[in-house]
């Protein structure tokens, strides 16, 4: 019998995917700090898109950043009732470690030469011959 000189994987530790949690900064950041229904950068607040006493508890896809005067003249209201629209529909963000961990390096002073465009970090397959 051949003795390897390489270890090999015995078995694989599978890892739970990261997650965002759900804070006012996380929810701010993709909406770019502006209003999802006048698109202003002033008195920003959140706003529930579907209202809690609804019963939709606070999940990424019913969470957006409105202005004050905008999340008061909604109050209890859905957004077609209020005759208001959305900008952008709320997503929950994408896992990918690019995705992730770019918002918190953009406020670093330091990474500023450093930084690349997002959708450029992502890894593709390869085609053609390897």
């Amino acid at each position: 019998m051949l003795a390897t000189r390489h270890p090999h994987l015995q078995h694989f530790v599978r890892r739970p995917v990261p997650q965002l949690r759900l804070t006012c900064r996380e929810v701010f950041s993709p909406d770019e700090n502006r209003c999802q229904y006048w698109v202003r950068r002033s008195d920003l607040t959140l706003d529930h898109v579907t209202p809690r006493h609804r019963g939709r508890p606070p999940t990424w896809e019913s969470l957006t950043t409105a202005c004050r005067t905008c999340n008061h003249g909604k109050g209890g209201r859905m957004p077609e009732g209020a005759d208001m629209t959305l900008a952008k529909r709320p997503l929950r963000p994408s896992p990918h470690p690019a995705d992730l961990f770019a918002v918190h390096l953009e406020r670093c002073p330091f990474v500023v030469p450093f930084q690349v465009d997002r959708a450029a970090v992502r890894i593709t397959r390869r085609s053609g011959p390897r």
